[in-house]
């Protein structure tokens, strides 16, 4: 009897630990905020995570790093940067929506509500700068001058191996 209780405790600890395993990726997945910051990516160096409180600011990055721009208007749209060759794009801008409802966006469409995100990676030394724009800071709202344009200068300075965690 005993064998027999100890065998069904391992397989609730086993079955428990796959259910953790299968829930707790989702859970963080939705728990997951974007700001400015730092998130680990590839080459043991941190995501560098931007948004538009760094407008005009600079950054240093190591190849392989990668810089995350994170701007809070669907209306943005990334250029691929000054110089390729440093600094490349990572795919297509994704937009996600923003949260309807009170203290969210606002119930009629047009307003934009949401984020633009766009990727980039770190390739080689050097320099490169990133530009969004957009026109349109609202239904039918244009932007002003100061609200139409962001950018950040990007160094990527020589490589530097990776510390042991």
């Amino acid at each position: 009897m005993r064998k027999l209780l100890a065998i069904s405790g391992t397989a609730a600890l086993i079955a428990s630990l796959l259910v953790l395993a299968t829930v707790a990726p989702a859970g963080a997945a939705r728990r997951h905020h974007h700001h400015r910051g730092h998130h680990h990516g590839g080459g043991g160096h941190p995501t560098v995570t931007l948004s538009e409180s760094d407008n005009g600011k600079a950054v240093s990055l190591h190849p392989g790093q990668r810089l995350q721009v994170i701007l809070h208007s669907t209306y943005w749209t990334f250029d691929a940067g000054t110089d390729t060759s440093v600094l490349a794009r990572q795919g297509d801008t994704q937009f996600h929506p923003g949260t309807l409802g009170k203290g969210g966006c606002p119930p009629f469409p047009g307003s934009g509500c949401g984020t633009a995100v766009q990727t980039y990676v770190a390739d080689s030394p050097g320099t490169s700068t990133v530009t969004a724009s957009r026109t349109t800071c609202g239904e039918a709202l244009l932007c002003s001058p100061d609200q139409s344009t962001w950018s950040v200068d990007v160094t990527v300075i020589g490589f530097i191996p990776p510390q042991p965690l």
